[in-house]
């Protein structure tokens, strides 16, 4: 009998400690996937409210651009043409990317591809990837432009495009941006503005800073409005609330690191 009932004890701690570990292991697993959940949210970058720029690099001289507007609750499809069509888009539209894909299957993107196009693309972040699905399912075919850019771009191109480059929430705001130069670069002033130009923001002001500043940091005075999110998003800046306001709202400071954080745009 005694023998028994410490085999039975045997049996049922063994059990006990079978059960323990595998909830252990299950809690693990769970954490981890909140984890990986929350980051990727962390790391998602549309909103599914304001505009969002994506480029798409091919294998030759030619890349694609889709522009998605929940402002406007359309889309832009942009096929760039030229040996600077790989180009970053700073460089070639003036206009920040809020996500890349390089070097994919070199064929033209058509209204039908945009929905295949981002169930195949590996390299965006998986959050994005459904948001901008259940985006452009919304969007009705005639709300689709597409359009064929020749680069480099002539002032008739250029404002044939400023409808579907203007980011309207940010245009509506109107904010006042002064941007100082302190880099050290000759004409990195006129060259951010022009980018944030593009999308409708409201630059009143380029200058050189009197001496040169290491880094470049972004203030502004009253409400940290959609503006400023987008401002630090593009130059990958952490804006600073000021209480003492000067000749904007938004001013934006670019050291000696701002031509690395426009090469990232």
């Amino acid at each position: 009998m005694r023998a028994r009932s410490a085999q039975k004890k045997s049996k049922t701690k063994t059990l006990q400690i079978a059960v323990l570990f595998t909830v252990v292991v299950v809690l693990i697993i769970g954490i981890s996937l909140i984890i990986k959940v929350c980051l990727l949210f962390s790391r998602s970058t549309f909103d599914s409210t304001h505009q969002y720029i994506f480029q798409i690099n091919h294998s030759q001289e030619r890349s694609s651009v889709i522009i998605f507007d929940p402002d406007t609750q359309k889309i832009a499809l942009l096929h760039l043409h030229g040996s600077d069509a790989n180009a970053p888009l700073a460089q070639t539209l003036h206009i920040p990317a809020d996500s890349k894909i390089d070097e994919i299957q070199d064929k033209s993107i058509s209204h039908d591809g945009i929905h295949e196009l981002l169930i195949d693309g590996h390299q965006l972040n998986i959050i994005d990837k459904l948001k901008l699905l259940l985006y452009s399912q919304t969007v009705a075919s005639e709300d689709i432009h597409t359009i064929d850019v020749f680069l480099p771009l002539t002032s008739s191109t250029d404002g044939l495009l400023t409808p579907f480059l203007t980011d309207q929430s940010m245009y509506k705001e109107g904010v006042s941006i002064a941007i100082i130069n302190g880099s050290g670069i000759a004409g990195l002033g006129n060259n951010t503005a022009a980018i944030l130009e593009h999308i409708g923001a409201n630059v009143i002001s380029v200058t050189t800073a009197d001496k040169e500043s290491p880094t470049s940091s972004l203030v502004y005075t009253g409400e940290k409005k959609y503006t400023v999110s987008r401002i630090e998003k593009i130059l990958s800046l952490h804006a600073q609330s000021i209480s003492t306001q000067h000749i904007a709202t938004i001013t934006i400071t670019l050291g000696a690191d701002a031509k690395k954080k426009l090469k990232n745009i």
